[in-house]
């Protein structure tokens, strides 16, 4: 329920939708030549951005050699074109590219642009792995003037269930209800976790999923004070401050803990308080 009702913006702007599906399909059914350009591609459409993929460029320049130039994508609302760059931070290309050559086609698009004075946006393949590629574009956009209206919750669901990905859908509820046990049970903040996910060798993804998820824990959180109720966790986590503050005096003379090798931080701080305090 509280996934249903939380503001999906942060998703939105950090969860690289694509990742969802698997392929080169985008959210509207289209069949994209990179798994980056699909990211792009389902970025702008979740925020309400008509694009065109591949569209003629407006200035003719076929040649008897060369074709005409098709920019990755084309915003026909606001007359930019976006061209996706698939070079790291040194301007190294993947090794099956040619990387004189590819070098000399940026150019070339660039010099085209600046003397035609039609306006580019410019991504790079280096962004998507930093994880701040649709962060990044985002800024970019909005720097020319671009207008955002993010698709509602239910159409974005609806857009998901469309193109056949429901079933990572609700994969990634699971995965969202697994973390929330886990991480009510382990004692941890969000400071510490993120102390950790500093730590992982995928440090990006890592934030991008805390994002989404610490949104998610404020509205489960609001939902539990609304309705009066407790999880599990708060309920162990009730019953050691009872203790603690002195509230309720044990009267066990054994406790017996089975599995104790597997306890969670949250109920070994609830044996201890027991056996601390009987």
């Amino acid at each position: 329920f509280a996934l249903k009702e939380c503001n999906l913006q942060s998703i939105k702007s950090k969860i690289e939708w694509a990742e969802k599906r698997s392929g080169r399909k985008t959210l509207q059914h289209e069949q994209l030549k990179s798994f980056e350009e699909v990211v792009i591609a389902d970025f702008l459409f979740v925020n309400g951005i008509k694009y065109i993929y591949e569209h003629p460029y407006e200035i003719q320049t076929a040649t008897a050699t060369n074709s005409q130039y098709h920019p990755d994508f084309y915003l026909p609302d606001y007359g930019i074109y976006i061209e996706h760059f698939g070079i790291s931070r040194n301007k190294k290309t993947a090794p099956f590219i040619d990387q004189i050559s590819y070098l000399e086609g940026m150019k070339w698009k660039r010099d085209l642009h600046r003397e035609h004075k039609t306006k580019l946006v410019e991504t790079f393949s280096y962004e998507m792995k930093e994880g701040t590629l649709t962060d990044l574009l985002y800024s970019k956009l909005e720097m020319h003037g671009v207008k955002f209206s993010p698709l509602s919750f239910p159409e974005l669901i609806q857009a998901l269930v469309d193109a056949g990905a429901e079933q990572q859908a609700t994969e990634f509820t699971k995965l969202i209800v697994t973390f929330l046990d886990l991480f009510k049970q382990s004692g941890h903040t969000f400071d510490t976790i993120r102390l950790k996910a500093d730590q992982h060798k995928d440090k990006p993804r890592c934030h991008a999923f805390l994002d989404v998820f610490e949104l998610i824990y404020e509205k489960y959180n609001t939902e539990l004070e609304r309705s009066g109720t407790v999880d599990f966790s708060d309920m162990i986590r009730k019953a050691t401050d009872l203790v603690n503050t002195g509230k309720y005096k044990p009267r066990f003379r054994y406790i017996l803990v089975d599995e104790f090798q597997d306890i969670s931080a949250i109920r070994a701080d609830l044996v201890k308080s027991l056996v601390g305090h009987g």
